[in-house]
């Protein structure tokens, strides 16, 4: 399924009927239970049958009413936070309690609404709101609501009170949960009378098979926990607990409101797969007619299908996630992004392997294509997509990131769906250009650092991609050890291959332990810290992926991979020039110095990206010699930027003088007040981020009034390998 993010509809769904612009899925008139109900709930809602994965004909509100019809419990499996979700559980509700649907010709049920948000303590509390005899505030104070009550649950029980519909608190109190799961069997018979009125009274351990999801989900929260007494039962585990708890109070409800259903509102896991609080309900009530609706967003409801998955539900309800609700007070609301994404196809007509490479933080799309193009040839396809979040530097340089401290996960899942995405692109391009020359057999895809952990990410997550990924010293791997497994998997699930390369064997070994679950083969392998030494492993293992023969010695590009300054930037500048000259097999290491006439037609300089063109200006070191000032000044006149580009200059700095970058600027702004885009680069091979930071402090407070760039030098535009950089930074 895709992203559980979340809605609330009605302005958009008057709006949408008014204009008559909201085709229906069938000729039934859909079921409008209640003036509450949104109209465009129906039409952004598919219903699927959860045991054949068959999606049912006609109003998706229609196909609900069918299929709890004859229920005595229903069991709403939802995610707590997404908006669409709280709206169809209204529609639930109102189709089976509102008093309107007598006069619209339905029947209506006696109904009972119990809710996993409310603990057993508060029942008192919820009677007398219920009933009129408190008002909101002193209910609210008395019956602990969930953070989000206001707006997911309120509304839920006001319809209720409105109904005239009993709720049922069905949870255990959160304090007693605690208490037993840390004390056990002890705790438990020494409970008072009043305590054993909100606990289970004879509780009953779930079976293995539901532990096993409750251990791959929990993994990294030891809230729930085990027993401090270290007995191996888990009849006292807090998520056990909470199931029996709620199973008991659905066959409480069943036995003082004989004839009526019950529905549950409850958190997903705990009802599918008919495991947790259904199956608790089950040794309670064998002979109870249970419904489970497992209700899953989509931002693309009508792509959803789930062919070949294994059932989870009575029915499987797809609500379009485009908000979720207030938490840690942020609201949010999901749109869809773009995914930029560059494709380099070798001419010919015999079928190629694809290769895509994931960019480190930092890296383009262009820049992995002009990286690996010399390495691979014509012998395969390349692949690469932009990263996910453009972000710019604290030492100015703009680029994009896959995701931040803390949010591997996150940045994981967006790009793996990009990757799906692109992929399917890739080869569907192909198919329709007649070309097919992309071999599905032989997709590869890797990547280093950041480009690592997303790749490492996609070959543990993904449900579709065949393919071999590679992942050379991954960056954020502690996260890793927090993030759910995805079992169990999808039928289709690919089996894959997972090459890592990383100075931590030990951690990686022992995470990928149990990956054969996964149908993934894992293999974990050290990673030299000498650069040389890391390109050719980073080289060999790729083709030798790829299916490719090794490639040859080059010690000229090894040379320029030892020359460079040792610092991060530098030397993935330095690798690009080092494959160039492997591409074009230079037997001579080429000079890595910066001068003039190396930039002398114009092309290789950078230009401003501003709208409207803008100034490029180069900035030599401070003690830079008078003769060597002068050939780049020299550039300026004629202006080798603007014969390229006639909305580019070029101007060239020194110091903190009359020809430091700063004096540079404020002569051109007297000229034209309205020049504000300025590139700054230093004439180096590679700058580090400390010397970048003291270029832009000597701007002071004229940097703010400025639409500011910088690159770390011109490294990676030597004529190295003939071979010309993109026109733009």
């Amino acid at each position: 399924m895709s992203s559980h993010r979340p809605v609330t509809f009605a302005v958009l769904a008057l709006a949408a009927s008014a204009c008559g612009i909201l085709p229906s899925r069938s000729n039934d008139a859909p079921i409008a239970a209640s003036e509450r109900i949104p109209a465009l709930l129906s039409r952004s809602t598919r219903v699927f049958d959860g045991r054949t994965n068959q999606e049912l004909d006609g109003d998706p509100m229609r196909a609900i009413a069918r299929a709890i019809s004859g229920a005595d419990v229903v069991f709403l499996g939802e995610t707590h936070l997404d908006r669409a979700t709280h709206e169809l559980e209204r529609a639930v509700l109102a189709l089976l309690a509102d008093p309107d649907l007598e006069r619209r010709g339905f029947s209506r049920r006696r109904t009972v609404l119990a809710m996993e948000m409310f603990e057993r303590d508060a029942q008192a509390a919820l009677d007398d709101y219920l009933g009129g005899r408190i008002d909101e505030p002193t209910f609210l104070a008395r019956s602990r609501p969930w953070g989000n009550y206001p707006s997911d649950y309120r509304p839920m029980i006001e319809d209720a009170k409105a109904f005239g519909v009993p709720v049922i608190a069905s949870n255990i109190p959160a304090m007693l949960r605690r208490k037993l799961t840390r004390e056990g069997q002890a705790a438990y018979d020494a409970l008072t009378a009043e305590e054993k009125a909100f606990v289970p009274r004879t509780p009953i351990e779930n079976p293995p098979e539901y532990w096993a999801r409750v251990d791959n989900v929990t993994r990294a929260h030891g809230a729930l926990g085990m027993p401090s007494s270290g007995d191996s039962s888990r009849l006292f585990d807090g998520q056990n607990l909470w199931d029996n708890t709620m199973a008991e109070s659905c066959a409480d409800a069943l036995d003082a409101h004989p004839g009526a259903v019950v529905l549950h509102v409850n958190g997903g896991f705990h009802s599918e797969r008919w495991q947790g609080t259904v199956w608790q309900l089950q040794q309670r009530k064998p002979n109870a007619r249970i419904v489970t609706i497992a209700i899953e967003t989509s931002t693309n409801v009508d792509a959803v299908e789930f062919d070949g998955d294994e059932p989870i539900a009575d029915l499987r309800v797809v609500v379009h996630a485009r908000a979720r609700s207030e938490q840690d007070g942020a609201a949010a609301v999901t749109i869809a992004r773009e995914h930029e994404f560059r494709l380099h196809v070798p001419s010919g007509t015999t079928p190629v392997p694809l290769f895509v490479w994931i960019g480190d933080d930092g890296e383009t799309a262009q820049d992995v294509i002009d990286s690996w193009r010399p390495i691979l040839g014509d012998e395969a396809a390349i692949l690469a997509l932009e990263p996910s979040f453009p972000y710019v530097g604290e030492d100015g340089i703009r680029g994009g990131r896959w995701f931040f401290p803390g949010s591997a996960a996150e940045g994981g899942g967006l790009a793996l769906g990009a990757l799906d995405a692109a992929i399917t692109e890739a080869f569907d391009a192909e198919n329709v250009a007649g070309r097919n020359r992309l071999d599905p057999a032989r997709l590869v895809i890797g990547g280093a650092r950041s480009g690592a952990t997303m790749a490492v990410f996609a070959a543990r997550y993904t449900d579709s991609l065949a393919a071999k990924f590679l992942a050379f010293a991954p960056e954020a791997r502690d996260e890793f050890g927090l993030m759910t497994l995805p079992l169990p998997l999808r039928p289709r699930t690919p089996e894959r291959l997972l090459i890592v390369h990383d100075s931590g064997e030990e951690f990686w070994t022992e995470l990928t332990a149990d990956d054969e679950a996964l149908r993934l083969a894992t293999s974990v392998s050290a990673l030299a810290d000498d650069p040389v030494a890391r390109e050719w492993l980073e080289i060999g293992v790729v083709r030798a992926a790829l299916g490719l023969p090794p490639a040859s010695p080059n010690p000229a590009a090894d040379a320029i991979l030892r020359d460079a300054p040792q610092h991060p930037r530098a030397l993935r500048v330095a690798r690009t020039l080092a494959r160039r000259a492997r591409g074009v097999g230079l037997t001579t290491p080429p000079s890595l110095a910066i001068d003039a006439a190396a930039f002398a037609d114009g092309m290789r300089l950078p230009r401003s990206s501003g709208a409207f063109g803008g100034t490029t200006i180069v900035v030599l070191p401070d003690d830079v010699a008078n003769d060597v000032f002068a050939q780049w000044k020299a550039l300026e006149n004629p202006d080798v930027i603007n014969k390229v580009s006639r909305f580019n200059r070029l101007r060239v700095a020194r110091g903190t003088g009359d020809e430091s970058p700063k004096a540079v600027i404020e002569k051109l702004r007297a000229e034209n007040a309205q020049r504000r885009d300025f590139l700054l680069v230093p004439a180096t091979f590679c700058a580090s981020a400390d010397e970048l930071r003291a270029m832009r402090d000597r701007l002071g407070p004229l940097a703010d009034e400025l639409r500011l760039e910088f690159l770390p030098g011109l490294g990676d535009r030597l004529p190295v390998g003939d071979a010309k950089p993109a026109n733009h930074p």
